[in-house]
């Protein structure tokens, strides 16, 4: 039942209302706990009053409330204030919300973190006196950097619902994640006594708008909305809009009257200066024992508290002297060395007094090492200092300085110089196609540097080539790294706009020594925030800043439209992996085919063969015949090049569509390939597609039972090797270590016994299949069998009929003709006209220039309209789509709905020149208003909540949003007009992995917020996938037994691998022991640099580091909040690319491959003695049980192994066939 309660004081808070109402609940019902919702209905107009609705459970419930407390009930009224509010009946509770409120009813007593309990709400506000913030020294003391004056007294306090610590001092606010706190001391002395709180994160810095003065300062959120009308005439605001579609961008609140406070950089000015580098506030309170209940109230909420006596220095750290110092240090030092020392200060590894004492020892590490050497070592200190707190900081500084001494001996004795430095992110290899980038990252307080990591380059890096250290990429973020975004209550305004915008983007950043501007941002970039930095550099006698290299990337000045502007600037800075420099006399432009007023080959183009075998050389891939499509970027045009046979010597045709701007004259032609078609990609069930084929007649239990058929193969894994490996490769695990192929080539040499490694590897195959388990439960993605994802491409011959495709699958010597009826599609997808039916032909006739295309789909040139732009508005300028030959998520012919057709987005004019600064404005203006994701989530929640699926109207509005939502980063129009769905009640698989699977193993649960989404069971098929998986129990491993054997000398003995290749070894005289000593470097290098991926690509705190296993394997085996979906694999693609550097260094060091600087080239037999002696050296590495190494040697040792084991054999065989 829902009840009316009617006049609500607009300075009451949500939180102080359900505690009259959970009082009053108690007393009609004293022995159960009854969930309940409320939903807030305020009127326009700051300071009027508003109606609650009071959603119950059951019928009978809200009828003895309304017998109690209705306006002709006992009492006569809710009483709050000594105010009596009249209750009165309103409806019934609409169904997805009485079900959900029945459920927790029937959970209540093991829901501990969703709803309000009796302990959340005894405690009180603690009155304070005092607040200081600064860091812990290296004395153990704390050094207080900025403390304001407080002229009345302020308060702390816990917020239940948020999972939030505030800090209330004079219309200001300090606000962090009880997730965040790391420590808790508390220091008694002279009867007064204060609390320091330690934070892995800088907190939120809020303060009360001045338009707004309110007499109760409670900082709860006030009303949560769900979307759905009630009453009749009222006008009213909906103040809450969920987690999904319906939530509001940022711009949409900025300047918001309901917004209570405003997010700022800090307190004031000088807190603003300090306030990145302080992550430790200490709170002063007058009265102990107040302090005392109040953290008795509150331990299951915070760590246990520390006890003892705190020393406050009387020196502070973070002065603008000391700061100043060290950055004109930074300019005396090396980029890359500079930039590493920065960030051990800017992250709080150091502080600046400490680094004062280091300072003469980096720079004796520079004039007898290099810096190249110095800032490999001033990296790894990063994995040795923990989070500072008041036990870890005594010492620090003493342990750092040892650290580098220990480094300097180290180099002396191991000849530790640029030149033996093979494995480090810092050498330079001429093989290398990759550039290291260093990333910054922007916060609302702080300025964090990171990296440098790997990045495939684009076309201005290459330009530039030798000075990459001069261009940073910059992302714009919250505190903890995640996604910046609209906050309740919070107006983020002074933030976009003069934090990110006026501060940085207009202003530019010091980072190590140089002073860096905004430059520009590609389309990927914008979608994550990010853009390109660059520090002007004279390079050619010539000076180049932004505004000369924005310049001469092509002629832009006609563009009067900022974001396709912008976008036409960022195809120079798309990341491409090849290049090849060609003529312009090579170049050709063709005309485009149209029809009905559609163009059918937007963005595709052809190029000849003779150039399709220069690039496949400069790539050095054995793949056989060489890919026959690129996605390209060529001057100011990009798209698609598709082989086409009949072209003579080297010649590229370039339609009129894939030309976005003309390039001077004189500038340089260069083909860069953004992706080849080099091979055919599996396809995955995805949420939006399963919805889809669901609304289309698609049954549950097919579905279900692909689902079954993965879960099956993950259980047959733990004994089968093959299947193992099988997995392995469709889910994009242990790529970079290689694993799936070593676990191959010991299958077919018939190599079992493991034993001695077996608890490793089990460990490793437990960290994959938890990856697998997650991909399938909380994102649907199941591999289906015969359907691919391939590039498309247009069929130049005219040969393929209307709704007919073309495909040719080429493995190595394998070729396949995909023949008969397919579904095509393409993800996006939300609207059902998005998928589609076609027919593969099968294989060509003899002699037609179709045979040359393989491992893509080509689409027919004729119809009424181009089959692409049916399939999610998809065109052919690299754009990938689905071809699905599995019948049985088929959908029925007669559910099958026509193709969304939408208008064309009209582009915002500026009606004059674009310049950079119109740039910034919409970036910012971006990150405001980006609704894409919220779009999709609304559109999956509605579309599980009515019985007609996608279809249902409201789905199909939000499917026209999404459209014009994609087109936002190119046409400056956001979206508008969103239809209201009610994101409060959310089906059971959206529920978010951190609170589901931390139940029972996380310690910390109960400090995260509540969660004030309520969750139905789906009857759908995606909540059917959901419920099936129990990650617990479906990740049951078997046991395995420690092997007998530990002494690392005696382990060889029974290693059946050592046991293989010793007879030959042996026969070369054990030749590989002289390699012994060389190797043992490569080996501290290797683990050097996994430890540094360990710690800095951990998405915890600094002292939990990722595993070996988790990194061998390449997924990030965490539960936490804020790291999920973009993030999460933002993060696992990072750990790659890192560690699939670092493993590729390695195997070409032992294999004697020339990195240009150090290592000859060696003898097949040779690469085999020092792989040999690797192994016998990672074997016999004891350093914390590490086992990674070993196993990555084990393929190149094998094959180098065979190859002379075969050249044995063919030698011998020669010998006897001699007369």
């Amino acid at each position: 039942m829902d009840l009316r309660i009617e006049k609500v004081p607009p300075a009451l808070t949500e939180r102080q209302l359900r505690k009259s109402i959970i009082g009053a609940l108690a007393h009609i019902r004293p022995f159960e706990r009854i969930p309940f919702e409320l939903e807030w209905e305020r009127v326009f107009g700051h300071g009027k009053t508003g109606d609650v609705i009071l959603s119950l459970p059951r019928l009978e419930i809200g009828e003895d409330f309304l017998r109690e407390y209705g306006a002709y009930g006992e009492r006569g009224g809710l009483k709050i204030w000594k105010k009596k509010l009249v209750v009165t009946h309103h409806g019934a509770t609409p169904a997805d919300l009485e079900r959900s409120l029945l459920v927790q009813m029937e959970h209540a007593a093991d829901d501990s973190g969703s709803e309000y309990e009796a302990d959340d709400l005894s405690g009180k506000d603690l009155p304070i006196d005092g607040v200081s913030c600064g860091a812990w020294n290296i004395n153990g003391a704390f050094s207080p950097e900025w403390a304001p004056v407080m002229t009345k007294p302020g308060v702390m306090k816990i917020l239940p619902d948020d999972g939030d610590l505030a800090i209330v001092m004079d219309a200001k606010m300090i606000r962090v994640s009880l997730y965040n706190v790391l420590s808790v001391v508390v220091d008694h002395s002279a009867g007064h006594q204060s609390v320091y709180f330690s934070f892995d994160i800088v907190p939120k810095f809020l303060e009360v708008k001045p338009e707004d003065k309110f007499k109760r300062g409670n900082p709860d959120d006030r009303g949560r909305g769900r979307g759905r009308g009630r009453g009749r005439g009222q006008q009213t605001r909906r103040t809450d809009w969920g987690q999904g579609r319906s939530s509001p961008t940022i711009a949409e609140h900025a300047n918001d009257r309901e917004a209570r406070f405003r997010r700022v950089p800090g307190l004031d000015s000088n807190h603003r200066r300090i306030a990145q580098y302080s992550r430790v506030y200490c709170i002063g309170c007058a009265n102990a024992d107040l302090l005392s209940v109040w953290l008795r109230n509150e331990q299951r909420r915070l760590p246990m508290p520390i006890f003892k006596l705190v020393h406050a220095s009387r020196g502070f750290e973070f002065t603008k002297d000391k700061l100043n110092q060290l950055h004109l240090w930074y300019v005396t030092l090396d980029f890359k060395l500079a930039f590493q020392c920065q960030l051990l200060v800017s992250d709080g590894y150091i502080l600046p007094r400490e680094f004062f004492e280091i300072r003469g020892t980096i720079e004796r590490l520079v004039d007898s090492k290099g810096s190249n050497a110095t800032t490999a070592i001033a990296e790894s200190l990063k994995t040795l200092i923990p989070d500072r707190n008041a036990k870890t900081s005594r010492d620090l500084s003493r342990d750092i300085v040892n650290e580098i001494e220990d480094a300097l001996r180290r180099a002396e004795q191991n000849d530790y110089t640029e030149k033996s430095l093979r494995l480090s992110r810092f050498a330079t290899w001429a093989t290398d196609r990759s550039i290291a980038v260093h990333h910054v990252h922007i916060t609302p307080s702080g300025m964090y540097l990171n990296g440098p990591w790997l990045d495939h380059g684009n076309r201005i890096t290459r330009l530039y080539s030798g000075y990459e250290d001069h261009f940073l990429r910059v992302g714009f973020t919250e505190e903890d790294f995640a996604k910046v975004g609209y906050a309740k209550g919070v107006d983020l305004y002074p933030i976009l706009q003069t934090r990110f915008k006026g501060d940085v983007l207009g202003k530019g950043i010091m980072v190590a020594g140089r002073m860096f501007e905004f430059l520009a941002y590609s389309s990927s970039g914008l979608r994550e925030f990010s853009c390109w930095f660059i520090n002007p550099f004279a390079f050619n006698d010539r000076w180049i800043d932004g505004d000369l290299v924005r310049s001469e990337i092509g002629e832009l000045e006609t563009i009067t439209n900022a974001p396709r502007y912008a976008a036409r600037m960022g195809q120079a800075f798309t990341s491409t992996i090849l290049s090849l420099p060609v003529q312009r006399s090579e170049i050709t432009v063709i005309p485009d085919v149209k029809r009905c007023g559609r163009v059918f080959t937007d963005g595709v183009g052809k190029i000849s063969w003779e150039l399709v075998q220069d690039l496949h050389a400069i790539a050095h891939k054995q793949t056989n015949p060489p890919p026959s499509l690129f996605q390209i970027r060529l001057a100011g045009a990009k798209g698609i090049l598709a082989l086409d046979p009949t072209l003579p010597g080297r010649k590229i045709c370039l339609r009129k569509s894939m030309i976005k701007f003309i390039t001077k004259r004189d500038t340089e032609c260069t083909l860069e390939i953004a992706g080849q078609a080099d091979h055919h990609l599996k396809f995955y069930l995805n949420r939006q597609l399963i919805t889809l084929l669901e609304t289309l007649g698609v049954p549950c239990w097919n579905f279900l039972a692909l689902q079954n058929r993965v879960l099956q193969e993950m259980k047959t894994a733990w004994a089968d090797t093959m299947q193992a490996v099988s997995l392995y490769h469709h889910y994009g695990v242990a790529q970079e270590s290689r694993l799936d192929n070593t676990l191959k080539m010991l299958h077919q040499l018939g190599v079992k016994n493991q034993s001695r490694d077996a608890q490793f590897l089990n460990k490793c195959h437990t960290v994959a299949m938890h990856h697998i388990l997650r991909q399938l439960k909380y994102h649907g993605r199941v591999l289906v069998p015969d359907s691919w994802t391939l590039y498309g491409t247009i069929d130049e011959t005219n040969t393929l009929g209307e709704d007919e495709i073309y495909i040719c699958l080429r493995d190595g010597d394998n070729t396949t003709y995909v023949k008969g009826k397919v579904l095509v599609a393409r993800s996006p997808a939300i609207a059902p006209g998005h998928v589609r039916f076609a027919t593969c032909i099968g294989k060509p006739p003899l002699g037609s220039p179709l045979e040359a295309l393989h491992n893509c789909v080509v689409f027919s040139q004729k119809g009424f309209r181009d089959m692409p732009s049916m399939l999610a508005g998809g065109d052919l300028d690299g754009d990938h789509y689905h071809v699905i030959k599995y019948r049985e998520i088929f959908p029925r012919e007669e559910r099958m709905v026509a193709p969304a057709d939408y208008p064309p987005v009209v582009l915002k004019e500026l009606g004059r020149k674009c310049t950079i600064n119109d740039v910034a404005d919409f970036f910012v203006r971006f990150i405001q208003e980006d609704k894409i994701g919220g779009i999709a989530t609304t559109h999956l929640i509605h579309a599980n909540r009515s019985p007609e699926g996608a279809k249902d109207d409201t789905c199909v509005e939000l499917a026209e949003c999404h459209s014009v939502a994609v087109d936002f980063f190119k046409s400056g129009n956001p979206v508008r007009n969103i239809p209201p769905v009610n994101t409060r009640i959310k089906p059971d698989f959206m529920m978010q992995e951190y609170r589901l699977q931390t139940k029972e193993a996380d310690s910390r649960r109960a400090r995260m917020g509540r969660d004030r989404v309520r969750f139905v069971k789906s009857e759908k098929t995606l909540g059917k996938m959901f419920r099936r998986i129990d990650i617990a129990t479906d990740l049951e491993a078997p046991q395995v037994e420690e092997p007998d054997v530990k002494d690392p000398s005696r382990m060889l003995e029974t290693d059946p691998i050592w046991g293989m290749i010793a007879p030959m070894l042996e026969e070369g005289g054990n030749e590989w022991a002289t390699y012994e000593k060389e190797v043992e470097g490569l080996l501290f290098e290797y683990y050097n640099e996994v430890d540094v991926i360990s710690r800095e690509m951990s998405p915890l705190t600094r002292d939990s580091r990722l595993s070996e296993e988790e990194i061998f394997m390449g997924v990030v085996v965490a539960y936490i909040p804020n790291f999920h979906g973009r993030r999460h694999r933002e993060f696992t693609q990072s750990i790659k690319m890192a560690y699939g550097l670092l493993v590729s260094r390695l195997l070409r060091a032992i294999e004697g491959v020339d990195d240009g600087k150090s290592l000859p080239i060696v003898h097949e037999r040779t690469a085999f003695q020092r792989a040999a002696a690797f192994y016998h050296a990672a074997v016999m590495f004891e350093k914390e049980e590490r086992k990674s190494a070993r196993w990555v040697i084990v393929p190149p040792l094998l094959k180098a192994w065979q190859r002379l084991q075969l050249a044995a054999c063919t030698s011998v065989r020669d010998e006897d066939q001699q007369p």
